[in-house]
């Protein structure tokens, strides 16, 4: 185990707009709630990983580049990380030896309830991918598997316990689970690019290189229901706000500055489709992944991403930063504070989130794999 902090100072503190940030002026204010940080030294890690809330447990799944595997970890939820952690279990098999495939470890995690579902791109020979979903209950050790066809990279996982796949294989596709028969989910030609991010059980956004637009796709009776969301990048994060209404984090790489896209209220909507109240968040260099958690109990968004800052001497440091109300994270007043919850020379080449009543988790790939837990004020 080796532990980690964030950085002894503020960095960064921003006067609150309606619902984010306009600004940055520097504050030197001490955070009293500090990261506890895991290292995972199980292979090489893949930068594709996965982290969910199921039952009083955490579930990562994650891919190990040596073994050429794809692993899942279970860890308790508690006021602090464990001492040690459990060895992590191998799913599946997913390449041959390298030279790896470039979308090595591509996977989807969903958990409803109890239930836990993995789906996955399996390559079992140059020539030969399968996509695969395995699904069990959280109290189970043996998984249940089912090959999808024609095969593709996975997109998102919807519906909870009657769950409905989607996929990319030169159109999105979709299947329930129940049925052995796909559709093809929209007309035109479908090319994923980044990860989906699902927002809802019936709803998530993805990024199409064919079109070069970000979609929101929702099931509904007649199949699917598409919003363009214009202006957003692959590089996003998505949810539903209190009221009910899509917001979509996304960095702009041309700009260097991260947005959140509010969905104007249902009233507004015009013939084109559903308009889209833009804000500045903050400048950052370099994100790969960014994302935004709910505003549920602390009046604001929590924004997590990657950036890359430059250390002095031409040397550069790369980190994962946290914007969030200062209160949440042991601060003072109303205002946005900005915290290094992970720092070091080696890029971060992925992490995913996930939120309980008292913590923030995160599983981060930066040269090895680790595990964050953030204490959250009440």
């Amino acid at each position: 185990m080796r532990s980690a902090a964030f950085s002894p100072a503020i960095l960064c503190a921003i006067a609150l707009l309606p619902s984010l940030l306009a600004g940055c002026g520097a504050v030197n204010r001490g955070v009293a709630t500090r990261p506890e940080v895991l290292e995972i030294g199980d292979g090489v890690p893949g930068k594709y990983v996965s982290l969910a809330a199921v039952d009083t447990t955490l579930f990562a799944v994650f891919s190990d580049r040596e073994s050429t595997t794809l692993k899942t970890l279970q860890v308790p939820i508690g006021p602090h990380l464990p001492a040690g952690l459990p060895a992590a279990t191998v799913l599946d098999k997913i390449d041959v030896t390298p030279p790896l495939s470039p979308s090595f470890g591509e996977h989807v995690l969903a958990a409803s309830g109890s239930r836990i579902e993995v789906m996955y791109a399996s390559r079992h020979n140059e020539d030969h991918s399968i996509l695969k979903i395995a699904w069990r209950e959280s109290a189970d050790s043996q998984w249940r598997l089912d090959i999808i066809e024609p095969p593709g990279d996975p997109v998102a996982l919807l519906g909870g316990s009657s769950p409905v796949l989607f996929w990319a294989s030169g159109a999105l596709y979709r299947r329930a689970q129940a049925s052995p028969d796909p559709a093809v989910a929209l007309p035109q030609p479908f090319q994923l690019r980044g990860r989906a991010s699902t927002f809802s059980p019936d709803g998530f956004t993805v990024f199409d290189g064919a079109s070069g637009t970000l979609m929101a796709v929702t099931l509904a009776p007649e199949g699917v229901r598409v919003r363009p969301v214009p202006g957003a990048s692959e590089i996003h994060s998505s949810l539903l706000n209190s009221d009910g209404r899509l917001a979509v984090l996304s960095w702009d790489a041309k700009s260097r500055r991260l947005l959140l896209f509010e969905e104007k209220p249902r009233d507004t909507e015009v013939a084109g489709g559903t308009e889209f109240n833009r804000t500045t968040v903050t400048l950052c260099d370099g994100t790969g992944t960014a994302i935004v958690l709910p505003p549920h109990r602390r009046g604001g968004f929590l924004f997590l991403f990657d950036e890359i800052r430059r250390a002095g001497a031409g040397s550069t440091d790369h980190q994962l930063s946290l914007l969030a109300p200062a209160r949440l994270i042991g601060g003072l007043g109303s205002r946005y504070e900005k915290s290094v919850v992970l720092s070091g020379p080696e890029p971060i080449e992925g992490f995913a989130a996930s939120e309980t009543p008292d913590a923030l988790y995160i599983l981060a790939v930066q040269g090895t794999l680790k595990l964050i837990r953030v204490g959250l004020q009440p």
